[in-house]
Protein backbone atom coordinates (compact mmCIF):
# COMPACT_ATOMS: atom_id res chain seq x y z
CA UNK A 1 0.00 0.00 0.00
CA UNK A 2 2.96 2.16 0.62
CA UNK A 3 4.46 2.12 -2.37
CA UNK A 4 0.99 2.80 -3.94
CA UNK A 5 0.84 6.12 -2.18
CA UNK A 6 4.43 6.92 -3.33
CA UNK A 7 3.35 6.07 -6.90
CA UNK A 8 0.16 8.17 -6.72
CA UNK A 9 1.80 10.98 -5.14
CA UNK A 10 3.56 11.84 -8.15
CA UNK A 11 6.93 13.20 -6.92
CA UNK A 12 9.78 12.62 -8.43
CA UNK A 13 13.83 13.07 -7.77
CA UNK A 14 16.67 14.11 -10.11
CA UNK A 15 19.07 11.57 -9.87
CA UNK A 16 21.51 13.22 -7.62
CA UNK A 17 18.60 13.76 -4.99
CA UNK A 18 17.13 9.55 -4.91
CA UNK A 19 18.72 7.33 -2.98
CA UNK A 20 18.67 3.80 -2.96
CA UNK A 21 19.38 2.18 0.47
CA UNK A 22 20.16 -1.26 1.14
CA UNK A 23 20.83 -3.74 4.03
CA UNK A 24 24.37 -5.53 4.57
CA UNK A 25 22.97 -8.51 3.94
CA UNK A 26 22.62 -8.63 0.91
CA UNK A 27 26.50 -9.01 0.69
CA UNK A 28 27.77 -12.09 0.73
CA UNK A 29 29.08 -13.59 4.00
CA UNK A 30 32.12 -14.42 2.97
CA UNK A 31 33.04 -11.61 1.56
CA UNK A 32 36.35 -10.11 2.59
CA UNK A 33 35.22 -6.72 1.01
CA UNK A 34 33.78 -4.16 3.20
CA UNK A 35 31.07 -2.45 1.23
CA UNK A 36 29.47 -0.93 4.72
CA UNK A 37 31.66 2.16 4.20
CA UNK A 38 31.63 2.44 0.76
CA UNK A 39 29.42 -0.04 -1.68
CA UNK A 40 32.05 1.05 -4.85
CA UNK A 41 34.75 -1.19 -2.97
CA UNK A 42 32.81 -4.43 -4.58
CA UNK A 43 34.88 -5.93 -7.46
CA UNK A 44 32.22 -7.23 -8.76
CA UNK A 45 32.57 -11.10 -8.14
CA UNK A 46 28.85 -11.83 -9.13
CA UNK A 47 28.01 -14.04 -5.83
CA UNK A 48 25.71 -11.19 -4.24
CA UNK A 49 23.50 -8.86 -5.96
CA UNK A 50 26.07 -5.93 -4.86
CA UNK A 51 27.72 -5.21 -8.42
CA UNK A 52 24.14 -5.43 -10.40
CA UNK A 53 23.18 -2.62 -7.75
CA UNK A 54 25.95 -0.34 -8.53
CA UNK A 55 25.62 -0.78 -12.23
CA UNK A 56 22.04 0.42 -11.51
CA UNK A 57 23.17 3.35 -9.46
CA UNK A 58 25.99 4.29 -12.21
CA UNK A 59 23.74 3.99 -15.27
CA UNK A 60 21.00 6.35 -13.45
CA UNK A 61 23.40 8.57 -11.44
CA UNK A 62 21.55 7.78 -7.97
CA UNK A 63 23.27 7.16 -4.93
CA UNK A 64 23.67 3.98 -3.09
CA UNK A 65 24.29 3.63 0.77
CA UNK A 66 24.77 0.28 2.93
CA UNK A 67 23.04 0.07 6.20
CA UNK A 68 24.12 -1.65 9.35
CA UNK A 69 20.67 -1.14 10.72
CA UNK A 70 18.51 1.33 11.29
CA UNK A 71 20.17 4.14 13.36
CA UNK A 72 23.12 4.13 10.31
CA UNK A 73 19.98 4.17 8.12
CA UNK A 74 18.60 7.77 9.65
CA UNK A 75 21.91 8.99 9.79
CA UNK A 76 22.23 8.22 6.09
CA UNK A 77 18.91 9.74 5.14
CA UNK A 78 19.94 12.73 7.39
CA UNK A 79 23.76 13.63 5.85
CA UNK A 80 22.21 12.68 2.04
CA UNK A 81 18.94 14.65 2.53
CA UNK A 82 17.28 12.96 -0.89
CA UNK A 83 14.30 13.92 -2.20
CA UNK A 84 12.60 10.37 -2.46
CA UNK A 85 13.95 7.10 -1.29
CA UNK A 86 13.95 3.28 -2.91
CA UNK A 87 14.79 1.27 0.27
CA UNK A 88 15.47 -2.87 0.05
CA UNK A 89 14.65 -4.63 3.35
CA UNK A 90 12.51 -7.15 5.52
CA UNK A 91 9.38 -6.80 5.99
CA UNK A 92 9.43 -5.21 9.87
CA UNK A 93 12.93 -3.18 8.96
CA UNK A 94 10.76 -2.27 5.91
CA UNK A 95 7.91 -0.77 7.49
CA UNK A 96 9.81 0.55 10.52
CA UNK A 97 11.83 2.71 8.07
CA UNK A 98 9.39 4.05 6.12
CA UNK A 99 7.64 4.95 9.34
CA UNK A 100 11.30 6.84 10.69
CA UNK A 101 11.75 8.64 7.33
CA UNK A 102 8.13 9.80 6.99
CA UNK A 103 7.21 12.78 5.61
CA UNK A 104 9.91 11.88 2.61
CA UNK A 105 8.57 9.24 0.57
CA UNK A 106 9.77 5.42 0.57
CA UNK A 107 9.28 3.01 -2.16
CA UNK A 108 10.09 -0.09 -0.71
CA UNK A 109 10.96 -3.57 -2.40
CA UNK A 110 11.27 -6.58 -0.14
CA UNK A 111 14.33 -8.73 0.06
CA UNK A 112 14.54 -12.05 -0.88
CA UNK A 113 15.97 -14.99 2.31
CA UNK A 114 16.61 -18.06 0.46
CA UNK A 115 19.17 -18.63 3.65
CA UNK A 116 16.69 -16.69 6.87
CA UNK A 117 17.73 -13.73 7.96
CA UNK A 118 19.65 -11.44 7.71
CA UNK A 119 21.80 -13.84 5.46
CA UNK A 120 22.71 -13.76 1.95
CA UNK A 121 19.90 -11.86 1.04
CA UNK A 122 18.53 -11.13 -2.21
CA UNK A 123 16.80 -8.65 -4.27
CA UNK A 124 15.10 -8.26 -7.66
CA UNK A 125 17.49 -6.28 -9.46
CA UNK A 126 15.01 -5.70 -12.21
CA UNK A 127 12.52 -4.56 -9.72
CA UNK A 128 14.94 -2.17 -8.09
CA UNK A 129 15.72 -0.84 -12.13
CA UNK A 130 12.11 -0.02 -12.52
CA UNK A 131 11.49 1.85 -9.51
CA UNK A 132 14.71 4.05 -9.81
CA UNK A 133 13.54 4.58 -13.48
CA UNK A 134 9.17 5.69 -12.44
CA UNK A 135 10.68 7.47 -9.63
CA UNK A 136 13.35 9.61 -11.90
CA UNK A 137 12.24 12.80 -12.94
CA UNK A 138 13.71 12.34 -16.18
CA UNK A 139 12.11 8.43 -16.71
CA UNK A 140 10.80 7.60 -20.07
CA UNK A 141 7.32 7.33 -20.97
CA UNK A 142 5.41 4.85 -20.09
CA UNK A 143 6.55 4.79 -16.58
CA UNK A 144 3.08 4.05 -14.53
CA UNK A 145 3.75 0.44 -16.73
CA UNK A 146 7.05 0.41 -15.26
CA UNK A 147 5.83 -0.61 -11.85
CA UNK A 148 2.40 -1.75 -12.41
CA UNK A 149 2.07 -4.27 -9.84
CA UNK A 150 4.80 -3.95 -7.98
CA UNK A 151 4.45 -3.25 -4.39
Amino acid sequence: MNNQLVIRSGRRARPGRLLILLPHCLQVDTCGLRITSDIHNCRGCGRCPIAGLVEIGERHGVSLSVATGGTIARRTIVEKRPDLIVAVACERDLASGIQDAYPLPVYGILNQRPEGPCRNTLVDLAEVERAVEFLLASGSAGRDRAVAGAG
